[in-house]
């Protein structure tokens, strides 16, 4: 049973469930974004990968947290916790913005012409305080030493949302390349993941937008660093250019992530935006013990690709799993053995 790390996870109201976390189906990528674990087996002759434990599309990392997401929310749904309901209502409001921005994100890969028309209806139908999250960040191509075309992507949110004076609040989530044109905390090495702007009319918001999402596809040009001066100073002086504000955050300093793992810390870093420190905690926590413990049980069962042979699985399988269970000890300060000879 898992009542020991039940009691672990949230001592406030989940020990009073009497039933385990859900296992999941699960695969190495999954493994390796929830604990930021970088391990690739490569065919030697080509030189190619045949399995990454990095690499997630914004897609993938976004179906799988949704769905993390449901499942945290069934899990907490019939506490006697008086707070219970406040909570379920706003993580499925936000679980609802991810999936947008993930349909969103199709669209724009499709590169079609309806893209910035469903954009401005959207933005145009928010009420005061209501938001609207986008899928940002940039795609380029460029030649390898080898004189292959390759493309370097890397993802970060955006939101916008409808202040009571009509205007909109526009915030950049950035949690790896470019984070530099954030603020830096001036006691360490981290950077303020949020930059926010507000008093932004519409029209103004449009035209950064359909900017911000060109660099977004293949109908461009430009290298990586015109796309950050693009972002962190065409679109930004765009807005302050017209007398918008930029919030300042307290709190909420980060260091910059370890390249692959864009699309799941970004979606991290929005729900930590939105959520009580208590609620992002346990659903982080949550999350980890399930993806955790549905490794420890189905990784074994696990099919990777044909390329590789018997021993090469066993071996990948067993390096990840070592790698899984010094990252969890480290999160949680908590012996894997002392766990595993108790039964949970």
């Amino acid at each position: 049973m898992m009542k020991k790390i039940i009691s672990f996870v949230d001592k406030e109201f989940l020990v009073k469930k009497e039933y385990e976390i859900p296992k999941i189906e699960i695969t190495p990528k999954e493994i390796g974004h929830v604990f930021a674990i970088q391990i690739t087996k490569k065919d030697k002759k080509e030189d190619k990968k045949i399995i990454s434990t990095e690499g997630w599309t914004l897609t993938e990392a976004a179906k799988f947290m949704e769905s993390r997401i449901k499942d945290y929310i069934k899990y907490i749904k019939d506490s006697s916790n008086p707070k219970i309901e406040q909570q379920t209502n706003l993580l499925s409001n936000l679980q609802q913005q991810i999936k947008k921005a993930r349909e969103f994100k199709q669209n724009i890969l499709k590169e079609s012409c309806e893209t910035q028309k469903q954009l401005e209806e959207s933005i145009s139908q928010l009420e005061p305080h209501q938001s609207l999250l986008i899928p940002g960040g940039w795609r380029t191509s460029h030649l390898s030493n080898n004189n292959n075309t390759t493309d370097s992507n890397h993802t970060m949110l955006y939101e916008v949302m409808r202040q009571e004076n009509g205007l909109l609040t526009w915030r950049i989530f950035n949690t790896g390349s470019g984070i530099r044109h954030h603020r830096k905390s001036p006691l360490n090495a981290k950077y303020d993941t949020v930059l926010e702007l507000m008093d932004i009319p519409q029209s103004k918001m449009m035209e950064i937008l359909n900017q911000l999402i060109l660099v977004q596809t293949k109908l461009h040009q430009h290298s990586k660093d015109q796309i950050l001066r693009i972002i962190y100073q065409d679109c930004i002086q765009k807005a302050l250019d017209i007398g918008a504000k930029k919030i300042v955050h307290q709190n909420h300093f980060q260091s910059a992530q370890r390249g692959g793992f864009c699309n799941w810390k970004s979606l991290k870093d929005y729900l930590k935006f939105h959520l009580p420190k208590e609620v992002y905690q346990n659903l982080k926590k949550f999350i980890d013990f399930q993806v955790y413990e549905s490794a420890k049980e189905n990784l074994t069962h696990t099919k990777l690709p044909d390329q590789l042979s018997l021993e090469e699985k066993n071996e990948f399988k067993k390096e990840l799993m070592k790698a899984v269970e010094k990252k969890f000890q480290s999160r949680y300060k908590i012996s894997v053995l002392q766990m595993s000879a108790s039964n949970f």
